[in-house]
C-alpha cells in the first residue's frame, strides 16, 4: 500500500494513495505498477514508479510523472534518501523520500515522501 507522508509541489500528493503491485526488475530495482499521478488534479497516468536499493539507501531515480506545466514534471532522488539496514533488511514498511519537480517545470523543487507497506 502506498501512502503519502509528505506532499510535493502545490501541497498535494505526486502519487495516488492505494494498493499496488510491486515487481522486482533485478536484485536492487523495484517498480510500483500503474500508479495514478497528481490525483488532486484529476489524475494522470497511470505510470510505473521505479525505486532502487543502493548501498543502504532507497533512491527514487529521475522519472516523469505524466503531467506538466510546459514540460513533464520529473520526480527524483531526495537530498537525503531513506535508508535500510544492509544486515537486517525489513521490507514490511518503509518511506521513500524524493524531490517533486526536480526540473522546476511548475514550481521550485519540493521535498516529498511516501510510505510503502506490505499487505
Amino acid at each position: 500500500m502506498l501512502e503519502t507522508v509528505t506532499p510535493g509541489i502545490f501541497g498535494v500528493a505526486d502519487y495516488a494513495d492505494g494498493v499496488y503491485t510491486i515487481d522486482a526488475l533485478s536484485n536492487t530495482i523495484r517498480v510500483i505498477r500503474g500508479v495514478t499521478t497528481f490525483p488532486a488534479f484529476g489524475g494522470f497516468g497511470p505510470k510505473d514508479v521505479q525505486f532502487d536499493f543502493v548501498c543502504g539507501e532507497i533512491i527514487l531515480p529521475n522519472q516523469g510523472v505524466g503531467a506538466g506545466c510546459g514540460g513533464e514534471i520529473v520526480s527524483g532522488p531526495a537530498a537525503v534518501n531513506s535508508t535500510y539496514d544492509l544486515n537486517n533488511p525489513d521490507d514490511s514498511s518503509f518511506i521513500i523520500n524524493f524531490i517533486s519537480d526536480t526540473t522546476s517545470d511548475c514550481i521550485a523543487p519540493t521535498p516529498a515522501a511516501f510510505r510503502l507497506t506490505k499487505l
